[in-house]
């Protein structure tokens, strides 16, 4: 069976990173599979159901027990694969967990009349909680951070200190268009919010900096993800309006792929009606 969505391998004497990349009709979402000597650990869970059936088949195939799925945030294209997972234990924060327990049905729903069956009939909640800290995972160092208020109100990051890694996932967004607009419980926009974040990670010194959106990067992307998040913050106070917003930032950015990401950023921006 042809493989759809795209692996990239990342080797180190500790460890081996498969980095799965997604087709763009379902957004390049990036799935970590986390290789070490006994086990395998894989962070998020795609969005749509052969996808994460490929995943699974991916990992399956390295014949080695999958120890635990890591959700880092609520956004449903990253959890929404679960059903393939359901016998192995899911971990997230609580706040994500709380909301995927939340609006995981009408988000369901909400896919499922654009998406059809390729969508999960049902939501599927974590089961397991994920606290912030240093752990030791078949002898490779996680360290697991709570962000507040920066592409979403509530993620997750991991560091594999071992491997100079950073498991950013949908703080940072590679060559594909980021997805901005979200706001907190404040009412407030999340841009100043995730530049911060960006900003702290940026000293930090990773060679590796695994997407939630596109291949693998270095710490290069960091400021051209601020560098972005600046500039669609200019765009969105100057009040060039949501299809000025789109066409200033395809023009500045050509490269970038999935152009239906920017109107989902011009619904949170324009028409946010929750």
């Amino acid at each position: 069976m042809k493989q759809a969505g795209k692996i990239t391998i990342l080797r180190n004497d500790m460890a081996t990173i498969h980095s799965y990349q997604c087709p763009q009709d379902s957004e390049m979402v990036c799935s970590q599979v986390i290789e070490t000597k006994n086990k395998l650990v894989i962070v998020d869970a795609q969005q749509f159901i052969p996808y994460a059936q490929e995943l699974r088949r991916y990992a399956d195939g390295l014949n080695k027990p999958i120890d635990r799925v890591i959700i880092t945030h609520s956004h449903p294209d990253h959890w929404m694969g679960l059903e393939l997972f359901t016998d192995i234990p899911i971990y997230a924060l609580p706040e994500t967990k709380d909301e995927i327990e939340k609006t995981g049905d009408y988000l369901v729903q909400y896919k499922r009349d654009q998406f059809g069956d390729l969508i999960t009939s049902s939501k599927f909640v974590p089961t397991h909680i994920m606290r912030e800290g240093t752990e030791k995972i078949d002898g490779l160092t996680y360290t697991f951070t709570k962000v507040v208020d920066s592409e979403i109100s509530f993620s997750l990051y991991m560091e594999l200190p071992e491997l100079k890694t950073l498991v950013a996932q949908d703080l940072v967004y590679n060559h594909v268009y980021p997805c901005v607009g979200e706001m907190n419980k404040k009412g407030e926009y999340l841009f100043d919010g995730w530049v911060k974040v960006l900003k702290h990670l940026q000293t930090k010194g990773y060679e590796i900096v695994l997407a939630g959106h596109g291949e693998p990067a270095d710490s290069t992307i960091f400021q051209e993800m601020i560098e972005y998040i600046e500039y669609s913050k200019q765009l969105f106070e100057s009040g060039i309006g949501e299809q000025g917003l789109k066409q200033k930032l395809i023009e500045r950015y050509p490269n970038y792929c999935i152009t239906e990401l920017l109107d989902i950023s011009n619904t949170f921006l324009y028409h946010r009606t929750w």
